[in-house]
């Protein structure tokens, strides 16, 4: 994940990080979807369930 952007009008916009896995193959799996969504929550440091 690249560094934050510079504030906008003094509020910082969140980035997103790159996909962890394919949508396919998130779908697909549903080990792989509840892993990826932990990955997610952790990078964005958000509370997962």
């Amino acid at each position: 994940m690249s560094s934050p952007p510079p504030p906008r009008n003094g509020i910082h916009v969140k980035q997103y990080p790159e996909p962890l896995a394919s949508h396919e193959d998130v779908v697909n799996h549903p080990t792989l979807f509840w892993d990826t969504l932990r990955r997610f929550h952790s990078l964005l440091g958000t509370k997962f369930m």
